[in-house]
Formats: structure tokens, C-alpha cells, sequence
């Protein structure tokens, strides 16, 4: 791998990102499942922050990459009859939904890209602790992703007819 001060800088910038959309989108809902969600999707990207912050510090202060403890993951996903970001009576407010469904959008967009950049310094790392951190990042992403896609394919048809959309 080439400078590792600038893709762990990189990676930093990308969970402030994904941080900073999470948390706008946990001000911006009036749903108070969806409120916490997002605050734990923010506090989750915040974590791999101060994750690579600590590689990051430790790198520059020693001059080599120390010994990386891989990040646990979240448990196991919703089922797909559950909505796993809003409460029951979210679909009754679709509608006006507009903001949340643009923030799981977005966020999946978000967390496909932390997932192909963590894959790919994975498979590039030649430190085995940081080719299993990277690793343990993108899996924890793909459940980011996996969460939202589950949310968006639960309220995606409805939201369509409410909003008068149709895409073909």
C-alpha cells in the first residue's frame, strides 16, 4: 500500500461524511425509531472514526502500523416483514416522507462506497492486523447497507404510488 497516512486520512473523511448525514438525517425525522437508528448509524460511523484515528496517530508517533484489534460487529438484521429504521405507523405518514427516504437513499450510496474502498484496501493491505481491520470495516458497512436496502425495499413501492412516482 502506498502512503497509509493518506487513505487512513481518506477513510477518516469518509465516516466524518457518512457521520454528518446520519446525524442530519436523525435531526431532520419526526419518527422517533428512525431518530434513534440514524443516531446509532452516526455513532457507528463516529467509532470507525476514532478507530482509524487511533491507526492513524499511532502510525505517525511510531513510525509503523501497531498491532490492530478488529472492530466487533452489530448483531444480526430485522426479518423482512419488520421495519427495521421506522416505527409501525411510518407508512401511514408516507407522504411527507420525503427527507427520510432521501437519507437511506443517500446512505446506501454512502455505505456501497465504504464497502468497495474498505474491500479494496483490504485485498491491497500487506499488514495482516490492517488487511483484517479493513476487512472487518467493509463487512460492518454491508450491514449498514443491508439494513437500508431491507428499509427502502419495505416502504420503496408504496412511497412510489403515494408519491404519484413511476419509474418505468
Amino acid at each position: 500500500m502506498n502512503d497509509i497516512v493518506t487513505l487512513l486520512k481518506k477513510a477518516m473523511q469518509s465516516e466524518r461524511d457518512g457521520y454528518h448525514h446520519y446525524n442530519r438525517a436523525a435531526e431532520m425525522t419526526k419518527d422517533q425509531k428512525a431518530k434513534e437508528v440514524f443516531r446509532g448509524l452516526a455513532n457507528d460511523e463516529l467509532l470507525h472514526h476514532r478507530a482509524l484515528e487511533d491507526i492513524l496517530t499511532e502510525y505517525q508517533t511510531r513510525g509503523s502500523l501497531p498491532e490492530i484489534q478488529p472492530l466487533s460487529l452489530p448483531g444480526n438484521l430485522p426479518s423482512k416483514d419488520f421495519s427495521p429504521i421506522f416505527s409501525e405507523n411510518f407508512k401511514e405518514r408516507l407522504t411527507d416522507a420525503h427527507g427520510e427516504i432521501s437519507a437511506i437513499s443517500i446512505g446506501m450510496v454512502l455505505e456501497q462506497n465504504a464497502i468497495n474502498f474498505y474491500g479494496d484496501l483490504s485485498q491491497r493491505a500487506e499488514n495482516s492486523s490492517l488487511k483484517t481491520f479493513f476487512s472487518n470495516l467493509a463487512d460492518w458497512e454491508k450491514i449498514h447497507l443491508e439494513a437500508l436496502s431491507l428499509q427502502m425495499e419495505f416502504v420503496r413501492d408504496e412511497y412510489w404510488a403515494r408519491s404519484q412516482f413511476h419509474p418505468f
